[in-house]
């Protein structure tokens, strides 16, 4: 048996992610999250500014909808972007595990854009090469070793799993 060689954690998840076939696996993603579609508004915020409280409540209000209106917009666009959706149900910062309707094979290179939160939307993207096919809970899926993705992707989706790992966390002591 081959010795695994992990640095980062991993969690089970069950989130939706968009794939397509890539040539090289040393290719960057093509989604940037700092693309101004995908960017999501994370200034300073209002509060301190000279504004009434309920002006602040409205205009915060008003930007809660607009980012869930672009999070549709959005969506549409990856489904088209990205014609197979799959379900990640392992996810860490050096690979996933995902199932699919679609058929792979080891050493298939692919995007991934990761859908980490729908509302508002927030994506992670990588390119990975198939490592090899499982069986999990009789389904097939396959594990994807991640080749490139991006500083701020990557911490995205630490930052995910490390909330993925406090959710359970705190499910098992409120489940005791």
């Amino acid at each position: 048996m081959a010795q695994e060689k992990r640095t980062f954690s991993r969690a089970a998840t069950r989130i939706r992610g968009y794939v397509r076939q890539m040539k090289s696996a040393s290719s960057l993603p093509m989604l940037h999250e700092t693309h101004p579609i995908f960017a999501r508004s994370e200034g300073p915020g209002l509060q301190g500014v000279n504004l009434q409280e309920p002006l602040i409540d409205f205009l915060e209000s008003l930007n809660a909808k607009l980012d869930t209106l672009i999070s549709f917009v959005n969506q549409d666009r990856l489904q088209n972007d990205f014609q197979e959706t799959v379900e990640v149900v392992e996810l860490s910062g050096g690979g996933l595990r995902f199932s699919s309707e679609k058929k792979f094979n080891p050493g298939d290179v692919l995007e991934i854009v990761l859908v980490l939160s729908q509302i508002p939307l927030r994506l992670a993207a990588a390119v990975g090469k198939i490592e090899r096919d499982e069986v999990m809970k009789k389904r097939p899926v396959w594990v994807l070793e991640f080749t490139s993705v991006r500083e701020s992707d990557l911490e995205a989706i630490v930052a995910f799993v490390f909330k993925e790992e406090r959710e359970k966390i705190r499910g098992q002591k409120w489940g005791d």
